[in-house]
């Protein structure tokens, strides 16, 4: 079975729905539509370059696609859209087929979503043996960040909320300085007519403290109504009208 062009639209804007919370540099609520360009999409999601956009793809849709192919579906950039990604991969992805499980003599799709979903975390080397329908989910999103949420897009793409997320202070309080360490240089050396050294050495640390803080788990993580990996299950089988 084949992805719809708009199947593969609303990953995409899934991605981008979760990306807004946990990104301050990423634009907020923009349309993403077929006519959005590559560049306009990855100037508002603040994406990494064309070539590792490849890699993104081929590893959430289980594709083997040589970047330089990749390449040619993206670029130029200020021409191709979303709709030639969306028909390019519709075009090459199989979708996954969940089969229901029985369970005490009746068929239980729940469970078979369930399954499904920890095969695909075990495909990125996730341990989840431990992991059951009642554990909680904040923890493991702690750990997982967008991974956790892409797997989830893939099954259902209206599954999660966009998720309550607050960074930790390392990353907020470096973010700040760093912002407020290029202003000042711009202004300072516009009245001084020289360069602030000190400015520059408080900006490079930190830009680390925002490259550690990152790593690191925030300080809130959650989807509203969404407490277990048994509530993601019963989101993802839910009827469209109701998720």
């Amino acid at each position: 079975m084949r992805y719809s062009e708009n199947e593969i639209l609303e990953f995409i804007k899934a991605d981008y729905k979760q990306r807004q919370q946990v990104d301050d540099i990423v634009y907020r609520d923009e349309i993403l539509e077929f006519k959005t360009t590559i560049d306009e999409w990855r100037d508002i999601c603040d994406l990494v370059e064309n070539d590792e956009l490849g890699d993104f793809f081929n590893v959430a849709f289980k594709l083997d696609i040589k970047t330089s192919i990749w390449l040619s579906v993206f670029e130029p950039s200020d021409e191709k859209t979303l709709k030639d990604i969306c028909l390019f991969i519709s075009e090459n992805a199989t979708k996954e087929s969940v089969e229901p499980i029985k369970l005490f003599g009746n068929e239980c799709l729940n469970a078979g979503l369930f399954k499904a979903l920890m095969k695909n975390l075990q495909r990125h080397g996730i341990d989840t043996k431990n992991i059951k329908p009642s554990t909680r989910i904040e923890p493991l999103f702690r750990e997982l960040g967008m991974l956790l949420i892409q797997e989830v897009n893939l099954l259902n793409p209206h599954a999660l909320p966009p998720i309550d997320f607050k960074s930790n202070w390392i990353y907020k309080w470096g973010r700040r300085i760093f912002v407020s360490c290029f202003g000042l240089i711009i202004i300072l050396g516009l009245i001084t007519k020289r360069f602030h050294w000190w400015l520059l050495i408080l900006g490079v640390v930190a830009y680390a403290m925002m490259h550690i803080g990152v790593r690191l788990n925030p300080q809130r993580a959650r989807f509203e109504n969404i407490e277990t990996f048994g509530d993601v299950i019963r989101k993802i089988n839910a009827p469209p009208n109701i998720v």
